[in-house]
């Protein structure tokens, strides 16, 4: 198990050549990434652990232009604030409460729910 990576480098990219989506969390090393679509979080993937499907709907409109509002062009990319981090938890952590306890963990080792 790798140790958990640092929560301010996760960073928030506008990218719609790189993934089957156009707006992605990743950490500064690429050891993980997160992929949302049309305002619904459709995958996550990290080292060690692999890709998933993930089918969470509805980023609340405030969270989603804290995270992505300000990015404009194409590859653009920003490192997310700590109260957007801590934005993103609350928001999450209920949603993952159906996903496997294997699944959480790993969300819980990289600082993405409580």
């Amino acid at each position: 198990k790798k140790s958990s990576p640092n929560i301010m480098s996760w960073q928030a990219v506008k990218d719609k050549k790189w993934r089957d989506s156009e707006y992605h969390l990743i950490i500064d090393d690429a050891c993980g990434f997160i992929d949302f679509k049309q305002g619904n979080l459709i995958m996550a993937s990290f080292d060690g652990y692999g890709a998933c499907s993930v089918s969470i709907e509805g980023v609340p409109e405030q969270l989603w232009n804290e995270m992505f509002g300000d990015l404009k062009t194409e590859k653009e990319r920003k490192v997310l604030q700590e109260s957007t981090m801590e934005a993103l938890r609350t928001w999450l952590t209920p949603k993952m409460k159906t996903e496997s306890e294997s699944r959480r963990e790993v969300f819980t080792e990289y600082n993405l729910i409580h």
